[in-house]
């Protein structure tokens, strides 16, 4: 059974990104025999902006709430990213939170949720390059929401039939690469 963190990527009052997080969540839990899921609010994970004297790659962290982020992170055999798209890129506390680490993230699956007023797919794509860079094997499979179209003018969010597919799409991948990165990392 693999272990995946899903990874809030907004921190702004009256964000979305926790709703998504917990749809995603609960849809996702059909799967309870391939995957458990932890949630990451970065809202209450509540990091300082990068305040490490070394950098991530050398694995010599001196601050306790880097050392124990490293500890969440190294811990999981993926994640899904649920982020917003703001103005066409991601919110820098997400990119904050993924620089103050490098090896814990290395060889493992990551797939992306996303939202905004063309679906997040921008961010996505910016968030790919990140990940790369970080060795890890960002997905193709996604679920994107369009913001003006899964929530009502009440802000109630309504994920469609569709939506609940492309997560079970989505888990499909997560499964294959998180099994195939699993077994790399444990013959290194």
């Amino acid at each position: 059974m693999q272990k995946i963190l899903v990874i809030t990527g907004s921190t702004r009052p009256n964000r979305k990104s926790l709703d998504v997080a917990q749809w995603f969540i609960q849809t996702a839990n059909s799967r309870k025999d391939d995957f458990t899921f932890e949630l990451i609010d970065l809202a209450e994970l509540n990091l300082p902006m990068f305040d490490e004297p070394m950098p991530p790659m050398m694995g010599q962290y001196q601050n306790d709430h880097t050392k124990k982020w490293a500890e969440v992170i190294g811990a999981a055999d993926g994640y899904v990213i649920i982020t917003p798209e703001y103005n066409h890129g991601y919110p820098a506390v997400l990119k904050n939170a993924i620089d103050f680490l490098y090896a814990e993230w290395n060889r493992k699956p990551v797939g992306f949720v996303s939202y905004g007023v063309s679906g997040g797919v921008r961010s996505v794509e910016q968030l790919k390059q990140v990940f790369i860079q970080l060795d890890t094997v960002p997905l193709n499979a996604k679920v994107a929401f369009g913001i003006f179209t899964a929530w009502s003018r009440e802000g109630v969010f309504s994920p469609t039939e569709s939506d609940t597919k492309d997560v079970g799409t989505l888990l499909n991948e997560l499964k294959w690469w998180g099994e195939t990165l699993k077994a790399g990392r444990e013959n290194k």
